[in-house]
């Protein structure tokens, strides 16, 4: 199994109503004792109504802790893949955050919950533009991350995932079906012939890229420094196979996604350069010239996600990405995409 599948289920998925929240919220107070306080963070899939996970800040016995609520069915446990996380790292400086409580998901219930340690933290920098200083922390993290935090994969890819120009399409012709039924706040972009050149791209530039276990949702959000300097790492349910490079390519992609001036194409590119540069000064744990060689083939795979799902949806529409933004972010991906697909012909 390459790791959850979330977007994937956006058709299967019906969503979550403020009832069940309330619902939820109320018994897992009569199980646990936790008293909400805050809301945290709603994970959608491209949808208002579909709430696949519900954070909240609260308490147990006036003890900080954080609330997670799992409504949409995972394919692997989050707290199942921390425990494994955590029986093979030899990190001393990044882990996951401490779990108090873990229920998985149960179809009477129609959800699980964790309740874990509030992280007492800050972000190594906040999206979208990152100090030199930032980058240098970011790529030290992920030096530690990629060394001593993951020594060996605890998902066994199946043999028909082992082909990453097989997953970046699939990926994409789902992405493709999704987009064509989302709820939007502007319409989507006319593609033309670039969804064909997209998929001839990636034919000709993913065939040696390799796919390799890490975290599939790898930016700064996810990513808490506590007063000690070590880290906490977020968001474990996204541990997954991915082409190799993928969780780099990810904090950019957060990044850009939030640029809200941009308007032509070199708005988004001047930074992905400046990251990638600071990749290649800082990271040991790629071979040398293999991240410039294989960057904008992985920044393509990127920029197609954003244009057919993130831009328009109602998940950046929360953060006040629409409107004249929205439209003019989406001309700059755009721009961006036809770019990319002639410099990698």
């Amino acid at each position: 199994m390459t790791g959850n599948k979330i977007s994937e289920k956006y058709a299967s998925f019906k969503g979550t109503t403020q009832e069940q929240i309330n619902r939820a919220l109320e018994t897992i107070w009569d199980e646990t004792g936790f008293n909400s306080e805050e809301e945290v963070f709603r994970g959608l899939i491209y949808d208002n109504k579909k709430v696949s996970t519900f954070i909240m800040k609260g308490s147990v016995s006036a003890e900080p802790m954080v609330l997670k609520i799992q409504f949409l069915k995972p394919d692997i446990e989050e707290g199942l893949m921390i425990s494994k996380l955590k029986e093979q790292s030899l990190s001393e400086r990044i882990a996951p955050p401490k779990t108090h409580v873990f229920k998985e998901w149960n179809a009477h219930r129609g959800y699980g919950f964790m309740l874990q340690e509030w992280v007492k933290g800050n972000r190594i920098f906040e999206m979208p533009y990152a100090l030199e200083v930032e980058m240098r922390e970011f790529c030290g993290f992920y030096e530690e991350y990629k060394t001593k935090l993951v020594r060996k994969p605890w998902l066994t890819i199946p043999e028909n995932d082992k082909d990453s120009v097989r997953f970046v399409l699939e990926r994409a012709r789902k992405w493709k079906d999704i987009s064509e039924k989302q709820k939007r706040v502007i319409p989507l972009p006319e593609f033309g012939d670039r969804f064909e050149a997209f998929g001839e791209r990636v034919k000709k530039r993913f065939s040696g890229i390799p796919m390799e276990f890490m975290h599939g949702h790898l930016s700064t959000n996810d990513i808490l420094r506590r007063p000690n300097g070590t880290y906490v790492i977020m968001s474990n349910a996204f541990w997954s196979w991915r082409p190799k490079g993928y969780d780099l390519l990810f904090n950019i992609w957060s990044c850009l996604l939030r640029m809200r001036d941009s308007e032509v194409f070199f708005d988004l590119y001047k930074p992905s350069m400046d990251w990638l540069e600071a990749y290649d000064r800082n990271l040991e744990s790629f071979e040398k010239g293999w991240i410039f060689k294989n960057f904008n083939a992985l920044l393509l795979e990127r920029v197609m996600g954003s244009l057919l799902l993130d831009i328009g949806s109602e998940i950046l529409a929360r953060e006040g990405i629409e409107g004249d933004v929205a439209l003019n972010l989406q001309n700059a991906h755009m721009d961006l995409l036809d770019w990319l697909l002639d410099d990698l012909r």
